[in-house]
């Protein structure tokens, strides 16, 4: 089973670029399922309009993270859409935190968790919610997903020893920036963030200038703008086996003309 995994959405131009390249990296990879971070596609949070945009572009299932309720109108399709989930340990808010889904003729467990580690709010505790969820899945699947959306890189590495062996593939994402340390280890693939699809010229997302300057004032990051330009689109591709366990996994970043 062939698996597309897309970084965090952020702004128009991400969203633009990513409905460019989906199309094709879904054929190259002749991926079975695909899903897509879509946390930051209206800036913060993300619209209706938006999430049907992400679908269009080929998107199976989207995940949210701490933006998950930011935009209020998206509030009634987190609830009624299955495709959508949120954090599952954000277990009294509206929606879902895990899904199964279907590729291939086979049952696939997708599983959304948040960090609490330099977050501004406060999950239950994921290392608690996680055994549970799983085994939840567990029951119907033996091909497990699970997107942590955290801060922190020790907190999502913690995870991946957490998770060792019990999981096909562990993503992190929320900081934008891609890392170099996939990895399979007892048949989990890693990685510690899938990175962004968003401006190519921008800092995490946002306008550089507009970042120099709160770095520089030390004012709260605040009224962020989102420049145009050409897309990073970035991701993972891996290949699960029949036995639920990934044999490969690989770096997607690429440019994208707009």
């Amino acid at each position: 089973m062939n698996i597309l995994f897309m970084g965090d959405v952020a702004g128009e131009t991400g969203l633009r670029g990513l409905e460019k390249a989906l199309p094709e990296l879904r054929r190259s990879y002749a991926a079975d399922l695909t899903l897509v971070n879509g946390e930051n596609a209206a800036g913060v949070g993300m619209t209706p309009e938006q999430a049907d945009r992400i679908f269009y572009a080929g998107a199976d299932v989207i995940t949210l993270g701490n933006h998950a309720f930011d935009r209020r109108e998206i509030l009634d399709r987190i609830d009624r859409d299955e495709r959508i989930l949120r954090p599952a340990n954000l277990p009294r808010l509206p929606g879902r935190g895990r899904g199964i889904f279907e590729a291939r003729h086979r049952d696939v467990g997708v599983l959304v968790l948040s960090g609490r580690f330099g977050m501004d709010y406060s999950p239950d505790n994921p290392f608690i919610a996680v055994d549970k969820e799983i085994a939840e899945l567990k029951k119907s699947c033996s091909t497990v997903l699970v997107d942590f959306h955290a801060e922190s890189t020790s907190e999502k590495i913690a995870m991946r020893y957490a998770l060792e062996g019990k999981v096909s593939l562990l993503v992190g994402t929320h900081t934008h920036v891609q890392t170099a340390d996939e990895q399979i280890r007892g048949g989990t693939g890693y990685i510690t963030d899938l990175g962004m699809c968003g401006p190519e010229d921008s800092v995490i997302g946002v306008d550089p200038a507009w970042a120099l300057e709160q770095f520089r004032s030390g004012k709260a990051f605040t009224a962020k703008t989102w420049p145009e330009g050409d897309a990073a689109i970035s991701g993972v591709f891996c290949e699960i086996g029949n036995d639920g366990k990934c044999v490969r996994i690989e770096r997607i970043l690429k440019n994208v003309k707009l």
